[in-house]
């Protein structure tokens, strides 16, 4: 048992600083894992052996075995349903760790570890803050949202770091007296406790980090030798011209109230705050307004157009997007014309 240890922590070592093991049981060549993971497939090894031996010696049906150069090795080959990696040794590199027994109850654990690893990477990447509470498992058929502790084993330090930062933000940032700096390159953000509002210059914060001033009132920079009161006097003018076109150009999101300007993309929205999905023309749940006509408000465009599909017509509203569409038909007609 000792030997075996040793030669655990000797692969391990190995794979920490980014060699390929030989026999490629552990990990798909070329790949690295998070040393949180790589200990743990080492122990899954050496578990695994112990566990054949006493199988074996109890005279229980064995896995199958393959002989090369004299020497007889286990083979239980699993492949990933992600990347299409072919494992030789499926313990190894498909996670069944308490930590998992959410997804593991549901379904079989056909993603890899290091597929996980990405999962979770592309997620924070693509979807920043809002993925931090809603990063779930990969499998189709599973619905579960990976906990902190989850992710914490997923993830490589990186990932992970960057996660828990971004998850810590979220928490201070539902704190009423937390302020993030407003500097461009400064990260910096606190709790500031000394607010005085009935003072007329009160509300003026300083970064701890970089010294830049702000207002804590007004979530802006400070406004240079005008009171908050006087500086609410000059707004008013300019508030109601942003309200007039939010009016014309925003819609509320239907699950948070959260102002959304389209792009020129298709009518599938999704409020980058909440992740509602939702039609911008008539603001009907998605997964309602996915089914057809009938999932669509009465005297939206797309509940009495058959022939067009929100995630088929592109523009900032339904007269753009038919002008695209027409541009598109007629480029596509003259390009047939000359391809004949």
């Amino acid at each position: 048992m000792e030997g075996q240890v040793l030669q655990a922590e000797l692969m391990l070592q190995a794979r920490l600083r980014g060699m390929n093991l030989a026999r490629g049981r552990f990990v798909a060549v070329g790949h690295t894992v998070p040393e949180d993971v790589a200990r743990y497939m080492l122990l899954q090894e050496l578990g695994q052996r112990q566990r054949h031996e006493r199988e074996k010696r109890e005279g229980r049906p064995q896995p199958a075995t393959t002989t090369n150069n004299g020497k007889t090795t286990t083979e239980m080959s699993k492949q990933c349903a992600i990347c299409i990696e072919t494992y030789t040794n499926a313990e190894d590199a498909f996670p069944f760790p308490p930590v998992l027994r959410p997804c593991s109850a549901r379904h079989d654990m056909d993603v890899c570890v290091i597929c996980l690893c990405t999962h979770i990477k592309s997620q924070l990447e693509s979807r920043g803050s809002a993925a931090c509470e809603d990063i779930r498992c990969p499998n189709l058929d599973c619905d579960h949202v990976y906990t902190y502790k989850q992710i914490k084993f997923l993830a490589d330090r990186e990932t992970f770091s960057r996660y828990d930062q971004q998850c810590l933000n979220i928490n201070l940032a539902k704190q009423p007296n937390f302020r993030r700096c407003l500097r461009g390159r400064c990260t910096n953000g606190q709790i500031y406790d000394d607010i005085d509002p009935d003072s007329p210059f009160g509300n003026r914060i300083f970064c701890s980090e970089c010294g830049f001033v702000m207002c804590f009132k007004h979530h802006s920079p400070w406004h240079q030798d005008l009171t908050c009161d006087e500086y609410d006097l000059q707004r008013k003018d300019d508030s109601q011209e942003t309200e007039r076109w939010l009016a014309e150009n925003t819609k509320p999101c239907p699950n948070c109230n959260i102002p959304i300007e389209k792009g020129k993309g298709c009518f599938h929205m999704t409020c980058q705050f909440c992740r509602f999905e939702f039609c911008w023309e008539c603001l009907a749940d998605w997964r309602v307004a996915r089914s057809g006509r009938g999932g669509h408000r009465e005297g939206c465009f797309f509940s009495t157009n058959a022939a067009f599909a929100p995630m088929a017509m592109h523009g900032r509203t339904i007269v753009e997007a038919q002008r695209n569409r027409e541009r598109e038909n007629r480029l596509g007609e003259q390009l047939g014309r000359l391809l004949r």
